[in-house]
């Protein structure tokens, strides 16, 4: 099918159902949200373009891993510690067979130092930095791994949208790939 044609055949299947609030997870307050991006019916959806795109679809070995880079990397948890060094903040040491990364959170909860224990499987996507104790990650965004049953890398590049307070990236793929189904 063209792609003229498929837009078409989409919008039209958005234009008969316009309410944001059809679309699953999306409540007055969520609704609420969109409207600061501009976003008041499901249509506007299909013109909210990603600024960028970051690349899931390999991950790196942390032994490879130079300065300035946004990677997706995989690891097991060697240690989870809070500490306080003019503020408080959670220290978590990953490793892979080829080196050992940190991942630092100056803000984040109980439940997540709990659901960071050892020998824990997670993967993160993050800005790599050069200190003066190796590589970090400030701030990445990871997801734990069952080793069992490891989740599939994205076939495809992930986008990044415009946002707002409140509104993560996850929850705004989600809206808009709910919206185009």
């Amino acid at each position: 099918m063209n792609p003229t044609k498929l837009l078409l055949r989409v919008s039209d299947s958005i234009m008969s159902n316009e309410e944001l609030t059809d679309l699953k997870g999306v409540g007055p307050a969520l609704k609420n949200k969109l409207a600061k991006l501009g976003i008041n019916k499901q249509s506007d959806l299909l013109f909210l373009l990603p600024t960028r795109y970051e690349d899931r679809t390999k991950l790196k070995k942390i032994g490879a891993l130079i300065p300035d880079e946004e990677v997706l990397i995989e690891g097991r948890v060697l240690l989870c510690s809070i500490v306080y060094r003019g503020r408080r903040m959670m220290l978590v040491q990953l490793s892979d067979d080829t080196g050992m990364l940190t991942m630092r959170f100056f803000t984040f909860s109980k439940y997540q130092a709990e659901n960071l224990s050892r020998d824990t499987l997670v993967r993160c996507y993050g800005k790599t930095r050069k200190t003066s104790s190796g590589i970090e990650m400030i701030h990445p965004q990871y997801q734990v791994i069952d080793p069992e049953n490891p989740a599939p890398l994205s076939k495809r590049l992930t986008p990044v949208y415009p946002t707002t307070k409140g509104l993560s990236q996850t929850k705004l793929r989600q809206i808009v790939n709910s919206s185009l189904k």
